[in-house]
């Protein structure tokens, strides 16, 4: 009947591992324990995997960001397969790069990022990701207007440099969730910048030596621009 229904519903929500019916045996019960455990460990142990992989699944995601170029690399699918759901109108990417000296110290970094950011932002409207060992991508979301990306750049700044030698690059903002690669390779453009514009700096796309640029058709084509410039 309903009230059957209702109850069978509540285990589901309660998330119930299994059921008894009365009288309880408790030999019973203590063999549905030690299976509610297993089952616990188990789940706990991909959780865990999960985790430990989803640095090497952003890696590879910025990876085929540059690789792509011209191409567009389908943002919002590559985005989802990493557990990122990018709600907004405007979408923008700052680059943290510093020197790194260990796991922990790198997680330490991603946790003053994360405070910093929930400070200025909802959450939903930022995402910390591993572009390599020793840098972060921040993917930006915005509503109306990005005014408050460059307070928030600094910000992140000024909290990491007291302790840290750290270069901070942002790209354009776009209205578009797949120029968000393009935001990208700009910051990316702008950190290759770094060893001319000052290491342990904070700059934009437009502060590089190329401020006529006004799109990025691909990395190598920005490479090719920059090796140019240095020769």
């Amino acid at each position: 009947g309903y009230e059957e229904f209702t109850y069978a519903q509540q285990a589901l929500q309660l998330k119930a591992f299994d059921y008894l019916l009365k009288p309880v045996d408790s030999s019973h019960l203590l063999q549905k324990v030690k299976e509610a455990v297993d089952e616990w460990e188990k789940i706990a142990e991909k959780e865990k995997k999960i985790s430990n992989s989803m640095p090497i699944l952003e890696q590879k995601f910025f990876q085929k960001l540059m690789q792509n170029g011209d191409d567009r690399l389908d943002i919002e699918k590559g985005l989802a397969d990493l557990g990122i759901h990018v709600e907004g109108k405007l979408y923008s990417i700052l680059l943290v790069n510093f020197l790194y000296h260990s796991e922990e110290h790198s997680l330490a970094i991603r946790e003053k990022l994360l405070d910093v950011s929930l400070n200025f932002f909802q959450k939903g409207k930022f995402h910390v990701l591993h572009v390599d060992s020793n840098e972060f991508a921040i993917l930006l979301s915005f509503e109306d207007d990005d005014r408050k990306k460059g307070d928030y750049a600094r910000e992140i700044y000024d909290c990491l440099k007291v302790q840290e030698t750290v270069t901070i690059t942002v790209g354009r903002t776009y209205a578009n969730l797949f120029e968000i690669g393009q935001s990208f390779l700009e910051a990316r453009m702008a950190m290759d910048m770094r060893h001319i514009m000052g290491t342990g700096e904070l700059f934009s796309i437009e502060d590089t030596v190329f401020p006529d640029v006004k799109s990025v058709d691909s990395f190598q084509k920005l490479e090719d621009r920059l090796m140019s410039h240095i020769k």
